[in-house]
């Protein structure tokens, strides 16, 4: 719990950033001194490719014009150098557990990538609906929830350290722009119930915990970096609300991670006005770690697709290869010309989850990077010159 000191330092500090930092306004086009205007030399291409080895196992395969390969390979030659991995705690199936996530990191690695690990402190998916505590901590009380995120933290990155696939960057929970590990280090939306002093200094202790697992844990000469990840890639008053907060705290963390799906998070538009003001406000690398953007609004399995109506589509793009790979590149750019540089990256989610009779359900086959049998299409080089 905040003292009320802590409390009064912390209304202090969030009232200096709001004043003194953010006085910049919304972007409006870039900053003439800093924006690398149309070089995205600078932006890594990544793909969360956690599904991959249950989808192979069940019998995909990956091809460009009819050329069957390994998909990492397909992946690296198409200008790819980062591949995202989730991780859960304790899942009722092998994929997403440590030791199979450190098994395909080692393939990643052979392979030329460097890591994102996303850990999700929870059994299963974490996002902002739903922030799960894995089951061994359901009854812990707050003191040894802390104790176990912060040991978890540090046995995970000794354990990838050990395995010599220490990650580049290491995310600390997955979309918790409502928080994590609920309901302790649960917090809401301005005046909602869980917005209290009590829950944002649970949040960031928690936060704190993990920074303090990941540093104990990395060996010498070596520095992941950090990256908080929130959903609203396209709000920027639901980011500055959560980053004002986790910055007055002093939370430890390198990047700024948001998942940006049109369907949900607005317009291009509307991420660029954000990550400009981002980058000016709290001077952290900034990443897409989530997108998508489909190629058709046809579907291939039984299970309901994300996106299926024109509704859903962005503005100004179809849904077809031909406009999903402009929609990339467009995002690409976007992220290049943030100021000062900071724009880092572009991560692709599950580009490879193509259907499969024996894979898991897929709501996302219309907007993987391969189509309907498994061949490449042309936005898998979204990130190469033209």
């Amino acid at each position: 719990m905040l003292s009320s000191h802590r409390s009064i330092a912390m209304a202090l500090a969030i009232a200096l950033l709001g004043n003194v930092v953010g006085c910049a306004g919304p972007a409006t086009g870039g900053d003439p001194e800093t924006s690398p205007g149309n070089d995205v030399s600078g932006v890594a291409i990544g793909a969360d490719l956690s599904f991959l080895p249950q989808l192979e196992a069940a019998g995909a395969e990956y091809a460009v014009a009819g050329v069957r390969g390994d998909p990492l390979t397909i992946f690296r030659d198409h200008g790819f150098t980062l591949v995202r991995l989730r991780l859960w705690h304790t899942p009722e199936e092998p994929w997403h557990g440590l030791d199979a996530t450190v098994d395909f990191a080692r393939r990643v690695r052979d392979e030329g990538f460097e890591i994102m690990l996303d850990l999700h402190y929870s059994d299963s998916w974490a996002d902002p609906g739903k922030q799960v505590k894995p089951e061994a901590w359901r009854d812990a009380d707050f003191p040894a929830l802390v104790d176990s995120v912060r040991e978890y933290t540090s046995a995970v990155v000794r354990r990838f350290a050990d395995a010599d696939v220490l990650p580049r960057y290491i995310q600390l929970g997955n979309e918790i722009g409502g928080g994590l590990l609920w309901d302790d280090g649960r917090v809401g939306w301005e005046g909602g119930p869980h917005d209290t002093w009590e829950q944002w200094s649970q949040l960031t202790e928690l936060l704190a915990a993990a920074a303090e697992g990941v540093r104990r844990a990395q060996p010498a000469g070596s520095s992941p970096a950090i990256v908080l990840h929130v959903a609203d890639g396209g709000d920027n008053e639901a980011c500055r609300w959560f980053f004002d907060r986790v910055v007055a705290a002093g939370t430890e963390f390198d990047a700024i991670g948001l998942s940006f799906y049109p369907w949900w998070h607005g317009e291009l538009g509307d991420l660029e006005t954000n990550v400009h003001d981002l980058a000016r406000r709290y001077g952290k690398e900034i990443l897409v770690v989530e997108t998508g953007y489909p190629w058709t609004l046809s579907w291939w399995d039984d299970t309901h697709n994300f996106v299926g109506e024109p509704a859903q589509l962005h503005p100004g793009y179809g849904a077809s290869p031909g406009s999903q790979e402009r929609f990339l590149r467009d995002l690409v750019a976007v992220v290049a010309g943030i100021p000062r540089g900071l724009g880092r990256g572009v991560i692709y989610w599950e580009p490879a989850w193509t259907a499969v009779d024996d894979g898991p359900p897929n709501p996302y086959e219309n907007l993987a990077l391969f189509d309907f049998h498994w061949d490449a299409l042309p936005a898998l080089g979204f990130g190469l010159p033209r």
